[in-house]
């Protein structure tokens, strides 16, 4: 694998976690969905679904539940990338992190690290083909 892939990876991680997140809170606002109580002395049904907000409710468990399994899954890859990339040059290192994990743009990161924009471009290719060099040492155990 690349390191520009493994980067895809984590973003689309990050990504599905977000919308997870969505689709829990808006089941978790069905749920508290408040509605007068219906009263009635006829027998019910034995095999009678779920109130609806209830059904939201489990809804919203089961998606939580699958946002902490990807939250220990990104959590796992962005470590070994860490570890990866803390072996690159000081210079490759704080491009890299400022771009994949602080989400910084190019000029803010030319800006902070006192260099050109075309310079900041140049390190970046160059700590990506050191990157992919090491990937292609080292197996990943999340990949």
């Amino acid at each position: 694998m690349k390191a520009k892939d493994f980067f895809k990876t984590i973003k689309q991680l990050e990504n599905q976690i977000e919308s997870k997140r969505y689709m829990a809170q808006t089941y978790r606002t069905l749920a508290e969905g408040v509605r007068s109580p219906v009263y009635s002395d006829m027998p019910k049904s034995p095999n009678r679904q779920l109130e609806p907000m209830a059904e939201a409710l489990i809804k919203a468990v089961e998606i939580e539940e699958e946002i902490k399994a990807l939250e220990y899954e990104l959590t796992q890859k962005r470590a070994d990338v860490i570890d990866l990339i803390s072996k690159l040059e000081k210079d490759h290192q704080i491009v890299l992190i400022k771009r994949y994990f602080e989400k910084k743009s190019w000029g803010e990161i030319a800006a902070s690290m006192y260099y050109t924009e075309r310079w900041i471009y140049k390190m970046h290719g160059t700590a990506l083909k050191q990157l992919d060099e090491l990937f292609s040492r080292v197996q990943l155990s999340s990949c």
